[in-house]
């Protein structure tokens, strides 16, 4: 969910912001609780944004900036951090594989965050385009994604697609260092090479 600590880390507070999101962390608490009481081997993975070939999370996206009809929202300069598919796949083998390990949860993610500009501009460069954005004003989407978190908290009541907008007005910067030391987990991916990939697959398979 939106949290307000940058970088996030294994230690903040969970705030989830959807149906999706708090079954996720109710999933997280059942296993727990199974590991304590009954000495069910559990690792906690949790996984930032995933992109790459085969995936179709970033399409709309894509073709918004291939038909030059994107906007983005507020100056674009908060974080993202996202995982290519290879690099959390290679995590969560760690995760199953690293002994003594129960019970602890780990942040899989990329290499390092980057601001939403940058990887506007990365998705651009690969499609050929221009990577001149024209800007919305922040404050309106702010407001009704304040609304928006009030109704799912205070009345149980998820406003559709209200989360969406979290890619403009959050910082998704994670600190993987507990990943790094304890598992070994060293991301390989980086963002301009994991677009690339994606990319070329979206052209190779005829969707952009």
């Amino acid at each position: 969910g939106k949290v307000s600590q940058s970088p996030v880390n294994e230690q903040t507070p969970l705030n989830p912001n959807t149906y999706y999101r708090t079954t996720k962390m109710l999933g997280e608490q059942v296993l727990l609780d199974l590991w304590k009481n009954n000495n069910l081997p559990v690792v906690i993975a949790r996984l930032s944004t995933i992109y790459g070939p085969r995936g179709f999370n970033l399409l709309g996206l894509t073709k918004a900036l291939n038909q030059k009809n994107f906007r983005t929202i507020g100056s674009g300069n908060n974080y993202v951090q996202l995982g290519y598919v290879s690099d959390a796949m290679q995590g969560l083998i760690h995760c199953g594989n690293t002994e003594g390990i129960e019970g602890q949860t780990y942040l899989i993610t990329g290499e390092k965050a980057i601001t939403l500009n940058k990887f506007l501009e990365l998705m651009s460069q690969e499609l050929g385009i221009d990577g001149k954005m024209k800007h919305l004003p922040l404050l309106p989407y702010q407001l009704f994604h304040q609304v928006a978190q009030a109704s799912y908290k205070i009345l149980d009541i998820q406003m559709p697609i209200a989360h969406r907008y979290e890619l403009f007005l959050a910082n998704k910067a994670l600190d993987i260092s507990k990943a790094r030391q304890e598992i070994g987990y060293c991301p390989m991916i980086s963002p301009s090479e994991g677009i690339r990939r994606l990319i070329a697959w979206y052209r190779d398979m005829q969707l952009i």
